[in-house]
């Protein structure tokens, strides 16, 4: 297990399924593995970040494979297809997270047709000429909301708008440890619904933290979009 790094986001099970909407025994499931009837089942992933006290967390790009993972399986795959699938993309791009890559957000007909070669199976799709509409639904949304970064990274996810892109809201696994905050800021959405709890109307908060009364209200809707979900 590698060594965590600054900037790669720190996300625990309950955090990470409240930004998501993912129960957090999916995404224990899907990161750690869990076991079933006395038998051992492995995660579809690989985690960077140690276990600490009997606590277990996320990086930011694993957020991004649960987000992937979350939508292959509403549309129906099992998750021995996912992972088969995961353990292909990872022997194919050299990589320890393959389902944070901009490939298999942009380009999911192409990706299954490789894992297809790989395998010699039809994994997650019937590659029948028509796999872009059938993936493509599964990621759509994603592909809204995802930045992706050329270069070191290998064309990995390297911030989320959870709100949509018109929304000044982001998540930066260098900004905050990966908390949500304003975009152009450290200011998490979270210290502002705290502030606006104790009394404070948007203006008073825009004027405490120097930032714009519509960045304010916009964090407090995504808070309230959180609560709700």
């Amino acid at each position: 297990m590698n060594a965590p790094a600054v900037g790669q986001g720190i996300y625990s099970v309950a955090t990470a399924s409240r930004l998501l909407g993912i129960p957090s025994s999916d995404i224990a499931r899907w990161s750690f593995g869990y076991r079933s009837h006395g038998r051992r089942h492995p995660p579809v992933l690989i985690t960077d970040l140690p276990e600490i006290d009997g606590h277990r967390a996320i990086t930011f790009l694993e957020l991004v494979e649960v987000m992937l993972i979350r939508g292959l399986r509403e549309r129906g795959h099992s998750l021995q297809e996912i992972r088969r699938a995961w353990e292909v993309l990872r022997r194919v791009f050299r990589t320890d997270h393959p389902f944070a890559l901009r490939i298999c957000f942009e380009e999911p007909a192409g990706v299954y047709a490789l894992i297809e070669r790989e395998t010699g199976e039809d994994l997650l799709v019937e590659l029948r000429g028509h796999a872009q509409v059938v993936m493509f639904p599964a990621v759509e949304e994603y592909l809204r909301q995802l930045e992706f970064e050329i270069g070191v990274d290998a064309h990995h996810a390297a911030r989320w708008h959870p709100a949509g892109r018109e929304k000044p809201i982001v998540v930066d696994p260098a900004i905050a440890f990966g908390a949500p905050v304003i975009a152009g800021t450290a200011i998490s959405t979270a210290v502002i619904a705290q502030a606006h709890a104790t009394g404070s109307n948007a203006d008073e908060i825009a004027w405490l933290y120097d930032v714009d009364a519509w960045k304010v209200d916009a964090a407090l809707d995504y808070e309230r979009s959180m609560r709700a979900a």
